[in-house]
């Protein structure tokens, strides 16, 4: 999995399970107001990549769409957590 926050950086991770939220303890940390303590979480499995809402306030949305409760990831999307954009690649190649 490979992450554009929007800060200059590319992150990755082949973790199995990814957690983004405003706890410094997740994977992904943002440090902004709207997002959830445990915001938003990834299952990264080999062709079977989903993320889950945590129950956060302010919700999550891929391409727009809102999710409730899980949505599947394949390809490049771009992801609303909370007020924060990041575009999300389940292969390197795909994040331009």
């Amino acid at each position: 999995m490979f992450f554009d926050c929007g800060d200059e950086h590319v992150y990755s991770s082949k973790n199995s399970l990814i957690t983004l939220g405003h706890f410094e303890c997740n994977n992904i940390h943002f440090n902004q107001n709207g997002i959830s303590r445990r915001h938003a979480m990834i299952v990264n499995f080999p062709n079977d990549v989903w993320i889950y809402d945590l129950g956060s306030v302010a919700g999550i949305s891929v391409d727009g769409e809102p999710v409730h409760g899980k949505a599947f990831l394949d390809g490049v999307h771009t992801v609303d957590i909370g007020s924060r954009k990041i575009r999300i690649a389940t292969k390197e190649s795909l994040l331009i």
